[in-house]
C-alpha cells in the first residue's frame, strides 16, 4: 500500500529562482532514496507538497520537514491510502503557480512548473485559455484553505497537458492521464474541465 500525506506551509522568506530551483534537486535527489514520489507546488511563498511511499519512511520525511527552519505554519491537510501512486515517475513533481514562473519546464513530455509554457509553444488558444484558468484557480484556493482538496484534486489525477506527435509529424496536446488509461486524450479532457468549473465555482 501506498501512503500519501499533503502539507501546506509558508517559507519564512521569499524564495529566489537559484533557491527555489536547489529546493527542487535537494527534493529529488532525497526522495529517489527513499522511494518517495510527489508534487510540490508553490505561489510565491506558499509551499503545498504531496509525498507518497511507504507509510514510515514519509512519516519520517514529513518529521524532518516540521523542523526545517525555511517553513513556518505547516499544516497537514490530507493523509491517504492506496493500492497505486499517483505520481510513480517523479521523484519531485513541480508547479509554480506564481504570479511569475520562475524555472524552465523539466522537460516537454513530463512534469512542467508552467503549464502554460507548454502550451503557448504547441497549444490552441482555447488550450492557454484553459490553462490560465486553472493557474488562477489555483492561485486563489492557495490562499483559501477550505478550497485545497478541490484545488488539488486538479493535480492529483494528473489531467494535465504533455505532447504527442501524430504521423503527420505535428507535436499536439494530449491529457497525460487519459492517455496512460487508453480514454479520449484531447487536452483539457472532461475530467479536467470538470474539476476547475467547480473549482472556480467555490472560490470567492
Amino acid at each position: 500500500m501506498v501512503f500519501t500525506l499533503v502539507y501546506l506551509s509558508t517559507m519564512r522568506w521569499g524564495l529566489s529562482d537559484p533557491e527555489l530551483a536547489a529546493l527542487l534537486d535537494q527534493c529529488r535527489r532525497r526522495n529517489a532514496e527513499l522511494d518517495v514520489t510527489g508534487v510540490l507546488v508553490v505561489r510565491d511563498g506558499d509551499v503545498m507538497q504531496l509525498l507518497e511511499g511507504e507509510e514510515s519512511v514519509v512519516r519520517r520525511l514529513y518529521g524532518r520537514i516540521l523542523r526545517d527552519p525555511r517553513h513556518h505554519g505547516l499544516l497537514t491537510i490530507w493523509t491517504d491510502t492506496t493500492e497505486h501512486r499517483r505520481f510513480p515517475g517523479w521523484s519531485m513533481g513541480l508547479e509554480d503557480v506564481s504570479t511569475t514562473p520562475v524555472l524552465p519546464a523539466d522537460r516537454a513530455d513530463g512534469p512542467v512548473h508552467s503549464q502554460l509554457q507548454l502550451v503557448e509553444s504547441v497549444g490552441t488558444a482555447e488550450q492557454r485559455d484553459y490553462v490560465r484558468r486553472r493557474n488562477a484557480a489555483l492561485r486563489g484556493a492557495l490562499v483559501a484553505g477550505e478550497h485545497l482538496i478541490r484545488a488539488l484534486s486538479v493535480i492529483l489525477h494528473g489531467h494535465d497537458p504533455a505532447t504527442s506527435a501524430p504521423p503527420d509529424g505535428s507535436t499536439r496536446l494530449h491529457c497525460r492521464a487519459c492517455r496512460r488509461t487508453g480514454e479520449d486524450a484531447r487536452f483539457p479532457c472532461d475530467v479536467a474541465v470538470s474539476v476547475l468549473e467547480d473549482l472556480e465555482q467555490a472560490l470567492p
